[in-house]
């Protein structure tokens, strides 16, 4: 009997241990369920983090892709915008390249063209002379030498012609000198003047030339006209050698310088005449002096209509024509 119930009493006590046990195990399985429910929230939240940044990743990976397309397609366009702008001007410069070339070949055209009609003119005008010389007609052929360049005929035709027309410019030269020294003689100044400018234009370094440049230039001299004269008389000093004539006609100059309001120039020419001394100096002098006269009348308001440098020639002393030709 006390065994019996020594053995209830344990089999009591285990039952209650195992219940203890079981309870303390189903408190164990909850709790680790809890835990495990804690997990998978947590797990759920990490992926839903890991959702949201991974979608934010690939927004800004899009954005950044779609930046960086944007950047690229600008430089592109602004490259290709460029290299418009840069074919544009290209093409404006081959244009305009193009448009002078025309201009060129045009202009050149008309050149050829017009030398063309000068040279078969001259052609012309050479073959009537020819035949005007070969007809006895010396006159008529004189008359034809203003249209004869011997320049723009061929080698064999220039060479063919240029004998007859050089003896004839000779004689057309002498001829009109000799005419513009007979109407000087009579006093018909303008016929002179026109004859010795006809020998010049034909032939203006011939044998009469010098004497007709000087006596052109007096004749102009003469006459006042001034500025006419100028020119004739620089070219002289340009060609001439012989010394009477040369210090003559730079009087002559020098006071047709100051009678054309040049002044300094005049001034110039005048002192050295004046410095060197001889037949002009005393003339000279007197032009220096009415020059000056002029210009500070000029200057202190005083001076009178037609006041200026006395344009007188001396009388003795002075060459009478060209030592080069005679009339």
């Amino acid at each position: 009997m006390a065994d019996a119930d020594r053995e209830l009493t344990e089999l009591r006590r285990e039952i209650v241990e195992t219940r203890n046990q079981a309870i303390k195990t189903d408190n164990q399985v909850k709790n680790l369920s809890l835990d495990v429910k804690g997990f998978e929230r947590r797990f759920d939240v990490l992926e839903k983090r890991t959702r949201v940044a991974s979608l934010g990743a690939h927004v800004i990976v899009a954005v950044t892709i779609i930046a960086a397309a944007f950047v690229v397609h600008t430089l592109r366009v602004k490259s290709l915008t460029s290299d418009l702008e840069k074919s544009v001007i290209a093409a404006d410069e081959a244009k305009k390249s193009a448009d002078q070339a025309a201009a060129g070949a045009r202009a050149k055209q008309v050149a050829l063209d017009q030398e063309r009609a000068r040279r078969e003119k001259s052609a012309a005008v050479a073959l009537k002379l020819v035949n005007e010389l070969d007809s006895g007609r010396e006159k008529q052929a004189i008359d034809m030498l203003d249209g004869v360049d011997l320049a723009t005929l061929t080698p064999l035709e220039s060479k063919l012609l240029d004998k007859r027309v050089g003896e004839l410019r000779s004689r057309a030269a002498e001829v009109a000198y000799k005419n513009g020294h007979a109407a000087q003689a009579q006093n018909q100044h303008q016929a002179a003047i026109a004859e010795y400018r006809k020998s010049l234009t034909v032939e203006s370094d011939g044998h009469f030339a010098s004497a007709a440049r000087y006596y052109l230039a007096t004749e102009l001299w003469n006459l006042k006209r001034h500025d006419e004269a100028e020119p004739v008389l620089r070219e002289i000093l340009k060609k001439e050698s012989d010394k009477a004539i040369l210090e003559e006609v730079k009087y002559l100059l020098g006071v047709t310088l100051g009678a054309n309001g040049k002044r300094d120039e005049a001034t110039t020419v005048l002192r050295e005449i004046i410095q060197r001394g001889g037949k002009f100096a005393t003339y000279a002098r007197e032009q220096l002096g009415a020059i000056d006269a002029a210009a500070k009348a000029a200057a202190e308001g005083t001076a009178k209509p037609g006041e200026g440098a006395v344009a007188k020639k001396p009388e003795a002393g002075a060459p009478a024509q060209s030592a080069n030709a005679s009339p």
